[in-house]
């Protein structure tokens, strides 16, 4: 599937657990705005779009996109890094950024 998606240019997608057994989310770039995972909020949706189109994403441009709260925005970033969307890169708060998971391992 990986290698599929990326020999048409698209996004990697991204499997979760879910209930006993897993799902995957594909993504078509060219329907960014229609982009609909289960299980997340539309402020985390707007987040994921947001790295799709940029890589990665701090939490000062989390803050900045979403108009929250530094807590708010550390809480909906670790969230979709515990639903296994996000990857933390960096672990300091001035080097720590996000970007999608990496399912290049399997």
């Amino acid at each position: 599937m990986m290698e599929e998606c990326r020999a048409h240019k698209l996004p990697d997608p991204i499997f979760r657990e879910e209930s006993g057994g897993f799902s995957v989310s594909f993504f078509n770039t060219s329907y960014k705005s229609e982009l609909q995972i289960p299980g997340l909020t539309p402020r985390q949706q707007q987040i994921v779009e947001f790295v799709m189109k940029n890589e990665s994403i701090t939490n000062e441009q989390c803050r900045e996109l979403t108009k929250v709260s530094k807590a708010t925005a550390t809480r909906d970033l670790a969230d979709l890094v515990e639903k296994r969307v996000l990857d933390q890169k960096g672990k300091s708060k001035k080097t720590s950024y996000y970007t999608l998971v990496s399912h290049n391992e399997s």
